[in-house]
């Protein structure tokens, strides 16, 4: 993780991919846990979509993250926040009836 901003941080864009892909690799059955426990209130929301949320919200941790406030790993926080921006993106886009 704090590779990927080193990486950022010295404009080394290539690297930055590298590595926020291999992030991605890591915590991908993360991502399935998350989109398989939202999959109930989706309606017809595809799953792709809401695994797409949830690597976007992790990437988005990475630069959120600290280490050094509170006790919590950087899984739990990316999990957190995959799972927050799910919800979120289920509950606005996850019915088929909007009201205008």
């Amino acid at each position: 993780m704090s590779r990927i901003l080193s990486a950022r941080a010295s404009g080394k864009a290539v690297l930055e991919r590298r590595l926020s892909a291999e992030l991605l690799d890591s915590v991908r059955p993360l991502i399935r846990r998350i989109v398989g426990a939202l999959l109930p209130i989706t309606g017809s929301l595809s799953p792709d979509d809401l695994a797409q949320v949830a690597a976007m919200a992790v990437l988005r941790a990475v630069s959120k993250y600290d280490a050094t406030r509170g006790r919590q790993s950087f899984g739990q926080v990316a999990y957190f926040r995959a799972r927050a921006a799910c919800e979120q993106y289920a509950r606005l886009h996850g019915t088929d009836v909007h009201l205008s």
